[in-house]
């Protein structure tokens, strides 16, 4: 049940993105660049566990709408630093309404305290995985 549900919410947030013009991925780059400062597209690569193709395309994508733009690396001629623009903080602001209100209509069949307990049981149950991940890492 829970993959089941994993997929429709994957589902209803990439359909009430794709309102604001944009999907997941793309919203994970703004997302990044947002909380990290400007990034050499490698560097987007290994955070976000995408290949070099799949972000070249997403940051294609991205530049053509003003949303990020490719500067030039000061050291390195063959790479680019990614810098998030005005236009792409805007519409990251978008995403968070866009995405409250997505979460609100997809837990609606719960209360407040069923939500904020199933949150808390999502939470131990990733915490637990974590940790071992990073046992069995060491």
């Amino acid at each position: 049940m829970l993959s089941w549900l994993t997929e429709l919410a994957e589902q209803e947030y990439a359909q009430a993105l794709a309102t604001i013009g944009i999907q997941p991925q793309h919203l994970g780059i703004l997302t990044l660049l947002e909380a990290e400062g400007p990034l050499v597209q490698a560097r987007i690569g290994e955070r976000l566990t995408l290949v070099k193709h799949t972000v070249v395309a997403l940051l294609n994508d991205l530049e053509r709408w003003r949303l990020a733009e490719r500067r030039p690396h000061p050291t390195d001629k063959r790479a680019f630093i990614i810098h998030i623009t005005s236009d792409g903080l805007q519409r990251l602001q978008q995403a968070e309404e866009v995405s409250w209100r997505c979460s609100q209509t997809f837990f609606a069949a719960l209360t407040s305290e069923e939500q904020q307990l199933f949150h808390t049981f999502l939470t131990r149950l990733v915490n637990s995985k974590m940790g071992h991940l990073h046992d069995e890492r060491s």
